[in-house]
């Protein structure tokens, strides 16, 4: 495939894996809110200013627990992963587990990304994941139609085996992929 369809093809899947997050973490249990129309209108319910609330909002999506964040999961198809990590830090809590779901193609910027100090630093603190989107496709499409859907299955998936093509890394495995790049 070449890169302008991949291209095209990954900008049409972002609002379709928020819309596929909202549903998933609704099989949870959660209760969701999600960057999409159907949801902009939802009251967030969140012990934050106005003005934190408003960038919340901004993040794809969001699963609370008793008016609680307890995910967040920004997808990242074209936009920046800056802003991303920006986002996702109006919410202090180092419990949220945090997740950006991305294109296996922006491996290589994410990797260079998370090398730097500051950014390096947030994910760290606030320990964000990552997941590729085929990861989380196939894991959709085995899983949709399942009654229920336990959340320790999504965390399982950033946090599978590294394989031949680090299909999956953490933010250690990608910090050491980074190094070693870097002296080669």
């Amino acid at each position: 495939m070449a890169t302008k369809e991949r291209n095209e093809m990954r900008q049409s899947q972002h609002d379709q894996i928020i819309e596929w997050l909202a549903f998933i973490g609704k099989k949870i249990g959660f209760d969701v809110y999600a960057d999409l129309p159907e949801y902009r209108g939802k009251k967030l319910d969140l012990p934050f200013s106005k003005d934190k609330i408003d960038r919340i909002r901004e993040i794809d999506a969001v699963w609370l627990e008793n008016n609680e964040v307890v995910y967040e999961f920004e997808v990242e198809n074209s936009t920046g992963i800056s802003d991303a990590i920006i986002r996702g830090s109006n919410i202090p809590s180092t419990t949220v587990k945090r997740y950006i779901v991305i294109p296996e193609e922006r491996k290589n910027l994410l990797m260079m990304k998370i090398a730097e100090p500051i950014l390096k630093e947030n994910i760290e603190r606030f320990k964000w994941n990552f997941i590729f989107y085929d990861a989380f496709l196939s894991f959709y499409e085995k899983n949709s139609h399942r009654k229920t859907i336990e959340a320790s299955e999504i965390d399982k998936l950033a946090n599978l085996s590294t394989r031949k093509m680090h299909e999956q890394q953490t933010l250690g495995q990608f910090t050491s992929a980074s190094k070693s790049v870097k002296h080669d």
